[in-house]
């Protein structure tokens, strides 16, 4: 008999604890449920950011899908010249501009 209530007593705060975490759980979906709502729709929000980590951070190892590691350092591209602008170089000339 004594066993038996141990196993009630045992399963009793289990249920407890299992209410607790439920109410904390309807508590978060309901403070989302607001923070959703009060959200204005269809615009970003103001404080939006930068994914790049301000430039600081470099890929240094990729791992391709068959588990190879890729760590040979990338060479940046070389920079391309600028364009010369076309300069009126004399050329020949057809005949009607020669008349």
């Amino acid at each position: 008999m004594e066993n038996n209530d141990a196993i009630i007593q045992n399963q009793s705060s289990i249920i407890q604890s299992q209410a607790a975490s439920l109410r904390t759980l309807e508590n978060q979906v309901g403070q989302l449920a607001n923070a959703l709502s009060n959200r204005s729709q269809r615009s970003l929000p103001s404080d939006t950011e930068n994914p790049r980590r301000d430039g600081k951070e470099h890929c240094k190892i990729i791992t391709l899908q068959n588990g190879r590691q890729v760590d040979q350092p990338i060479r940046q591209p070389a920079k391309e010249a600028e364009p010369s602008s076309i300069q009126n170089q004399p050329g020949p000339q057809s005949e009607t501009e020669a008349d």
